[in-house]
Formats: structure tokens, sequence, C-alpha cells
């Protein structure tokens, strides 16, 4: 049993500012923790981590090893020896310092190979995905064009992660649409929720000159948000009539897109969601700013989260992403509401402090049953990044090759069904 006042050691990767805001909610609590990053991350989520020469040596071969071509295997191995190397001194501090250890996207100190010594020294391991390091890569819009062998090589690959992971950790974090590999029960994300408020003030809804309407739009993965149908959609809108300003910020740091937040009317997210509030909706809503977000999920998809608790967007089929734009353009007493209500939900219940409360709760092992989700209920078969008949043509092609074992969903009967009778549907 973790002690009343716990040593909170967070680590080792960035993901949407999250590790650096659930850092300063501990702060707000009082709770001793720190955040070691092992990697520069290009979007520069605040400062508020563990920042010393030894941490900067370990990002030094870490940027050399990820700025190594892969065909370059001598130096690839290299530089992987020497930052693994180098993390040993880190991880034999943490080790003597902290009681609770918070992992990001699958990873750990060591591969995942430090759990067992982690688990051994009775620590309590608590594991955080968000998405891309979980979700089964047939899902995954950006793994669309690998070959049926290697999707199913790296299928292998995610679920033997989670599979490891689960086998270890004491609290598992996951959102249901991207949790397929799951086979017990984890904490749905959403409530924990998106810590992000502290790089995000909220600013009223405005024109950005009379007249016009500026609309945001700031993709990570420009193929896999459906950016250029989304640019198509604000062409034809435009085209019609429309006064728009259409702003896109691309592989920038995230202060320039606080910065264009604050000066536009709402955000289009992505067309090929799996999540209602994602990253970059999210940083909206702190600002006071509503949110398109296209997908093929349900209510039903997201969890067991009750409708009136899920957090307010424009959420809408891929194929209605035009109809949603000029409902937000022409009405603009709906958009000031949308944003309005988004900013109430976020900072009621996405603050920094309150998501540290919950882990807190999780630290202390005193969990509502609620929080937690079975992946026997797993329903979601569209996944991320990718439309429905390139999908169903990608799954049809994985599984006349490799067979239903390729989803590595056996232990889901009811699930694999499903998707076996979806991917057919492709050569009806």
């Amino acid at each position: 049993m973790v002690n009343k006042a716990p040593r909170v050691f967070i680590g080792l990767c960035e993901i949407v500012g999250f590790n650096n805001n659930l850092t300063l909610g501990f702060d707000e609590l009082g709770v001793d923790s720190v955040f070691a990053e092992l990697n520069s991350h290009p979007f520069k989520y605040g400062e508020r981590n563990l920042d010393n020469f030894w941490i900067r040596i370990i990002r030094f071969f870490g940027d050399k090893r990820s700025g190594t071509p892969r065909q370059d295997r001598v130096r690839k191995i290299f530089w992987i020896f020497c930052q693994q190397t180098a993390i040993i001194p880190l991880f034999i501090w943490a080790l003597i310092k902290f009681d609770v250890f918070i992992f990001s996207f699958g990873e750990s100190f060591f591969r995942l190979l430090d759990l067992p010594i982690l688990k051994l020294c009775g620590k309590r391991i608590i594991c955080v995905f968000f998405g891309s390091e979980s979700r089964p890569p047939y899902l995954n819009g950006k793994y669309s064009g690998l070959s049926p062998e290697e999707c199913f090589r790296l299928t292998k690959e995610f679920k033997h992660r989670v599979n490891r992971i689960e086998q270890y950790a004491d609290i598992i974090i996951n959102h249901p649409p991207t949790a397929h590999f799951h086979e017990k029960p984890f904490v749905q994300f959403m409530a924990i929720g998106l810590p992000l408020a502290c790089n995000s003030t909220k600013s009223s809804i405005m024109d950005a000159h009379e007249g016009t309407v500026r609309i945001l739009h700031a993709p990570s993965y420009s193929a896999c948000k459906g950016t250029d149908r989304i640019r198509a959609a604000i062409a034809n809108i435009k085209s019609r009539g429309y006064a728009i300003e259409f702003i896109e910020v691309i592989n920038q740091p995230n202060a320039v897109v606080i910065t264009e937040l604050q000066q536009c009317d709402f955000v289009v997210d992505e067309l090929f969601s799996d999540a209602v509030m994602a990253g970059f909706a999210t940083e909206a809503a702190f600002c006071g700013k509503p949110a398109i977000v296209a997908g093929y999920a349900s209510e039903r998809d997201w969890g067991n989260i009750p409708t009136e608790d899920l957090p307010p967007v424009h959420y809408c089929h891929p194929d209605c992403i035009e109809e949603a734009i000029v409902q937000l353009v022409t009405d603009r007493e709906y958009r000031q509401r949308l944003g309005e209500r988004a900013h109430a939900y976020v900072t009621e219940q996405w603050t920094p402090k309150i998501v540290a409360e919950r882990f807190l709760k999780l630290i202390q092992n005193d969990v509502p049953q609620e929080w937690y989700y079975d992946p026997q209920s797993i329903a979601y078969l569209h996944g991320w990044g990718q439309r429905e008949e390139q999908l169903r043509c990608h799954l049809d092609n994985l599984i006349r090759t490799h067979g239903p074992e390729a989803l590595q969903i056996s232990d889901k009967p009811i699930l694999l069904k499903r998707f076996l009778d979806f991917a057919a549907m492709e050569r009806v």
C-alpha cells in the first residue's frame, strides 16, 4: 500500500502536454512528483519537467538515435546502446526515491523489461495509453499502406506489449475505441481527463474582422486527420459566398497553436477521430472555442460515460463535415454557446488539479467501479485516420492473407465475428 504522501515519478515522454500538466496538478496538491522527458519534443509542451545535465545527455543520445536512418543499423544500434546505458543511473535513482511510477505511451525505462523489477520492489505502476501505441495497427490510418505481412507482424508486437503491461501494471488507463487488445478491465481515459488548462486562457468568441469567420485547423498528421478533405470542404463553402478565413498550423510549437486559438472563432479538429475530444479540441475548449470533430464512433463506443458527462463538441459523420462547418459559420449564437459549454466542461472536469486528484485515487487504490471498462464490451470497428471503405479493404486483405488470427482478438469472439462480417462486406 502506498503511503499517504506518495512520491511520484512520471515519464518518459510527453503527449499533448499531459505529463507537464499532471505534474503541475500534483504541485497544487502538495504531492512530491517529477516528470522526466527523455526525448526532445517538437511541439515543446511546457517546461515543467526534470531537466538537468544527465537528462540532456540521455536526450542527446535519443536525438541521435531517432535521427539515424533505419537502414544504418550499426549506428542505430550504437545510439540505442548509448541511450539505454545512460538511463541506468536515472533508473536506480528513481527506484530509490519514488513510490509510484506513471508511464505513458507504452514506454518504461528499458522497453518494459524493468516492470518486473519495479513490481518486485513494491512500486505502484500506472500506465496511460493515448491511442496510437495500443490501437490495433489495422485500425490506424497511419499504417494503412502496410502490406498484410507487415501489418500482421506489427499487430502481434502491439498485442504482446499490451499483454506485458497488463501483467505488471496496477492500473491501466485507456480509451475503449483504442483498447481492443486488452484482456483485463481498465480505467476509462475520459473518467480521468486531459489536463491542459495551464497552457491556455479563455478568450471570447470573436470575428476575425467584420463579417468574416476565422476557422483554425492544426493537424499533427495531415493525411490521417483528413486535412485534404477539410480544405476541399472549406473551398467549396467559400465558393458559395461565405466569408471565411481558414488558418492552418502545421509542425509548429504548441505556443503558436495557442496564439491562433485565441484569435479564431472555432476549430475543425479532424475527420476520422475515435475520441470525442482529443488534445487540440481540448485546448480549444480551454480557450472557450468550439470544435467540430468528425468520425464513425458513437456514444456507446466511448465507454460507460453517461451522455450528459461527455465533453461538448459538434460531432458529426465524416460525410457531414461541410454541413457542420456551415452551421457554425452561420449560427454565431450556437457556436458561442457551444464554446461556453466546452470551456465550462474542461474547467470543471479537466484542470491539472482535478485530474491529479483522480490520479491520487488510483494511487491510493480508491477507484470508483464506474471508472472501469470491460474490454469484452468493445464493439467499435472503424479505428482512426481512414475512410470506412479504405479500412474494409485493408481488413479484407489482412484476413484473407493470415486468417482471423491476424486480428489478435480471439479472446473476444463476438467482436471478432463483427470484424469478419464487416470486412466481408468489401467483397459483396
